[in-house]
């Protein structure tokens, strides 16, 4: 397919997205072996790079006539710096999913042309009627790994010592995946918490028997106040206050997803190692797994997610305590703030 070409000013820098023309073969072959020289996260050293002019037209040709699928070129103030692609099965059974390439020069990095990229190709995606995106990255790949991530991706798995380097050192390799719909999905448990191996799409019913995992998430900082949101007014509990939290996604650890769920409700960054489990809640039809968060946050850094929240707040127990009193707390929320709020210093001391 043929993207439709697209200038735009990134961070002081005018950059250009097209499609591949026949005659940017050579600068492609060229560009490729030097991005394979740059760094160890490519599949081939520049040595390998093998391919003629005509062979590059041949693949031009081919990724601009396909349905589903194309290449995305980029130049920044004018140079040829890289590209992105995607690639669909022939196969009825795969081609609900693409997998997508990316190469960059590396003085292309770090002031947001990766993401600009990816986004247009997921879009393209999408349009395509795509249902999931994926993509493989070496571990050692941290900077890209972030990109992905803040992009939706989740990691579902790695091939240990995937890549032997040059060195004699081996690299695993993580592979990611980016549902494209908008249908939730969730791995379903028994009674006692042991998987079944099926999945459940969020809204359905559920069978007898059959349960999910979620997280609820309370960030408390230094002064021992925890940080509440209050609820969009569209929500069911609209306006009332509540903790942060929501279910694990298909692949995911209730750890994973407080991570993620943190970071898409505030835009606050956390990492396994700031983490606590405090308690996990039994339900008709799910396993709560509450954790605790020790962290300092300037209310003016939060980024509410639109749709899901409108305000932000630190709240000592006493402020808690009234809010749920006055109906201003979330049901819920606060039957297991109740429960568990005691254990809270007792996790903090670990």
């Amino acid at each position: 397919m043929i993207f439709k070409e697209e200038t735009m000013t990134l961070n002081g820098h005018e950059v250009e997205f097209r499609s591949p023309r026949e005659e940017d073969a050579l600068m492609m072959i060229e560009g490729l072996k030097e991005v394979c020289g740059e760094t160890d996260f490519l599949l081939s050293g520049p040595d390998e790079v093998k391919l003629t002019e005509e062979d590059e037209v041949k693949f031009i040709d081919m990724m601009n006539g396909i349905e589903k699928g194309g290449m995305l070129l980029a130049f920044v103030d004018g140079e040829y710096v890289g590209n992105s692609s995607y690639r669909v099965s022939d196969k009825r059974r795969f081609n609900h999913r693409g997998n997508i390439g990316i190469a960059l020069k590396l003085k292309a990095t770090g002031f947001g042309l990766g993401t600009e990229v990816l986004k247009r190709i997921l879009e393209s995606m999408k349009a395509c009627g795509l249902e999931q995106a994926e993509l493989d990255v070496f571990a050692s790949n941290s900077r890209a790994i972030h990109v992905y991530k803040k992009l939706g991706f989740r990691e579902i798995g790695r091939t240990p010592n995937a890549s032997r380097l040059d060195s004699g050192e081996y690299v695993d390799e993580l592979h990611m995946v980016l549902p494209l719909n908008d249908a939730e999905f969730w791995d379903l448990y028994d009674a006692e918490r042991k998987p079944l191996g099926l999945k459940h799409k969020r809204g359905d019913k559920f069978g007898e028997g059959q349960f999910y995992v979620c997280c609820e998430n309370w960030i408390v900082n230094s002064e021992g106040r925890f940080l509440v949101t209050k609820r969009h007014p569209d929500k069911k509990a609209g306006n009332q206050w509540e903790f942060g939290g929501g279910g694990t996604l298909a692949g995911e650890t209730t750890r994973e997803s407080c991570i993620r769920e943190v970071f898409e409700e505030t835009g606050i960054q956390i990492t396994d190692d700031q983490v606590c489990l405090l308690a996990t809640y039994a339900n008709k039809n799910y396993f709560q797994d509450i954790f605790l968060i020790k962290k300092d946050v300037d209310l003016k850094d939060v980024k509410l997610q639109p749709g899901e929240t409108v305000d932000v707040k630190w709240a000592s127990d006493e402020e808690i305590q009234k809010m749920i009193e006055n109906g201003e707390f979330v049901y819920s929320v606060g039957k297991r703030y109740a429960l568990y709020k005691d254990k809270v210093g007792e996790v903090l001391k670990k």
